[in-house]
């Protein structure tokens, strides 16, 4: 009897660990402080270097160090606007909302766990959720405070979110940092997505890094 309530508790020590590593990395801490920071930003014919500042108003978030202002287009002008707009949006703790209750354990090592699982749909985005249910996801927690070190999202074959689209390749790939206060910030992501919409091929990439934190006084 001894032995066997033994063995059962180290069970439900065993189970219950990863759980707690679940919850923690799907209720993250928020709080800290603001930082300015350094952007590389390609897409496309788009490359674009610059120190970004979300704790300024919009239209001078971002000092553009390259390419020159007279060679600006219209379209990156358009990428900069959105950008002033999503100047805050760098840490990994987003990520969270699409990490469900039931993600599967799939390794651990002593300071980190990897979980599989299928993504959560942007409840406010019906399209969202058509393209989600085609695609798979791993993320990879710290045990020491279940902040997100890494996060992709995949396509495991070709599909349709809508009739006259279809996906062959989507890839999400998103390498986390830790800031000065601790919290996870995405210092590297990579999306590559490949397919044909309306009888014409298309292919588009995007590499975004994120460097030298620098709190904002």
């Amino acid at each position: 009897m001894i032995v066997h309530s033994l063995i059962s508790t180290i069970a439900l020590m065993q189970s219950a660990a990863p759980d707690q590593w679940l919850d923690q990395a799907r209720n993250p801490a928020t709080q800290g402080p603001i930082y300015s920071y350094v952007m590389n930003y390609e897409e496309g014919e788009i490359k674009a270097a610059g120190r970004v500042d979300p704790s300024k108003r919009v239209g001078q978030r971002i000092i553009v160090s390259s390419p020159p202002e007279e060679t600006w287009t219209d379209d990156f002008r358009s990428e900069i606007s959105s950008m002033e707009d999503d100047a805050a949006d760098i840490w990994c703790a987003e990520f969270s909302e699409a990490i469900p209750v039931n993600a599967k354990l799939d390794r651990q090592d002593d300071t980190s766990a990897t979980y599989s699982f299928k993504p959560v749909p942007d409840p406010d985005d019906k399209d969202d959720a058509k393209f989600m249910k085609h695609i798979s996801g791993s993320v990879t927690i710290a045990k020491e405070d279940g902040a997100i070190l890494h996060f992709s999202m995949t396509a495991p074959k070709p599909f349709k979110p809508v009739m006259i689209a279809k996906i062959q390749n989507f890839d999400l790939a998103a390498t986390c940092a830790r800031a000065p206060d601790g919290r996870t910030y995405i210092a590297d992501m990579r999306i590559n997505i490949k397919g044909k919409a309306m009888m014409q091929k298309f292919e588009e990439s995007m590499h975004q890094t994120i460097s030298d934190l620098v709190v904002v006084e």
